[in-house]
């Protein structure tokens, strides 16, 4: 498969998912978003995302590992990834037409 279909067929799954998820309000979304329910605080969760980012840093770079305390670096790249994926998920109508049109162009 050439790279340009697999970023198409990425974009149609996400939107196959948009329009499964479109009735968020009405349904129980516990599966797309149970880090919502699972944390009991903003701060929680954006130190969890942060670890969550930080372990994999260091799967993927065993010969140099990060082992101090979060950074405000890391902090902030955690937020960003939160804002993405409620962006992501609530707004998904509009990200997957960025995207096309991004392919398209």
């Amino acid at each position: 498969m050439k790279n340009g279909s697999s970023k198409n067929l990425s974009v149609v799954c996400s939107l196959n998912q948009c329009e499964n998820n479109k009735n968020y309000g009405e349904t129980n979304n516990e599966d797309s978003n149970w880090y919502y329910y699972y944390f009991s605080s903003y701060d929680r969760m954006l130190r969890m995302t942060a670890w969550m980012k930080r372990f994999i840093f260091n799967c993927r770079n065993s010969d140099s590992r990060v082992t101090a305390e979060l950074s405000h670096a890391e902090l902030k790249q955690a937020e960003i990834k939160i804002v993405k994926m409620v962006q992501e998920e609530y707004f998904c109508h509009e990200v997957n037409r960025m995207k096309m049109n991004f392919l398209a162009t």
